[in-house]
């Protein structure tokens, strides 16, 4: 996180969209590390342009929020999250003006004689496609979820994806929040980040109050001890690096989804081995 706050919260219009090297593709960082190959934040296309192909070398999510990007195996429409894996080699071009949010980990590959990129931590270097058999995308329709109940009231949770058949013990997850929501203070065990999709959301740490609205991006360092409301309902996706605690005795607290696992778990494993 680029500061020692606890909770950061940037809205869309207080972040300034940058180019990536070609004509039509941006993206707007509300946190960048390219020496990491880390970035959390918007990515843009324009009609009629395409990424280049590229291989990731990690985790990638992008939450379609309008438009759509076709590749090789397919399309992925607005509210559904596209997840490519370490070795998902692809080039993604969109058909009309497409917006996404994208929780982007680890380098990508792209090919020595493509000028630009549109992730950080670009390496260029020759690409080697060793599954090609193997689909370059997990596309899950947010809306076709199971809403599960989390065990605090007025918090409902869509468990999107666990992790599985990475290395990685995170989860990313929708969260339903009823008008006057109010969750305990809790402890988190690893980076949360949040994009919150409608609503309001005041999320408290060392006695101050951050506020997000539709169209926030709000990011909480681990270990941070943190309570947070609605004054009028929400909905938000979150990515989890590790599971919440609760501060309050007899409190139930399994917010993130750590208790739980994917329920197509196996099936997607089992389709990418």
């Amino acid at each position: 996180m680029a500061n020692s706050e606890p909770v950061v919260v940037k809205h869309v219009e207080d972040v300034q969209w940058e180019e990536a090297g070609k004509k039509g593709l941006a993206y707007l960082p509300v946190r960048r590390d390219d020496i990491g190959a880390d970035f959390f934040g918007l990515l843009r296309f324009d009609a009629f342009v395409n990424s280049g192909v590229h291989q990731h070398r990690d985790v990638a999510m992008s939450l379609m929020l309008s438009g759509g990007l076709t590749d090789r195996d397919g399309f992925v429409p607005p509210g559904s999250m596209g997840i490519n894996f370490n070795g998902s080699t692809h080039d993604a071009i969109a058909y009309e003006c497409s917006y996404m949010v994208s929780r982007l980990e680890g380098p990508v590959h792209y090919l020595p004689e493509l000028e630009h990129s549109l992730h950080v931590g670009a390496e260029r270097t020759a690409i080697v496609v060793d599954s090609p058999e193997q689909s370059p995308d997990l596309v899950l329709a947010l809306a076709d979820l199971p809403l599960q109940m989390t065990g605090l009231a007025g918090v409902g949770r869509k468990m999107i994806f666990d992790y599985a058949c990475t290395p990685h013990d995170r989860r990313c997850v929708e969260l339903q929040l009823l008008p006057g929501t109010k969750v305990p203070a809790h402890r988190l065990n690893g980076r949360v980040d949040w994009f919150v999709l409608s609503g309001d959301v005041g999320i408290t740490a060392k006695g101050r109050t951050n506020f997000a609205r539709t169209n926030a991006f709000v990011m909480m360092s681990p270990q941070a001890e943190v309570s947070f409301e609605s004054r009028y309902g929400a909905r938000l996706v979150a990515w989890a690096d590790g599971p919440s605690e609760s501060l309050e005795p007899g409190q139930p607290h399994d917010l993130y989804g750590f208790g739980s696992l994917h329920t197509s778990r196996r099936a997607h494993k089992s389709s990418r081995t």
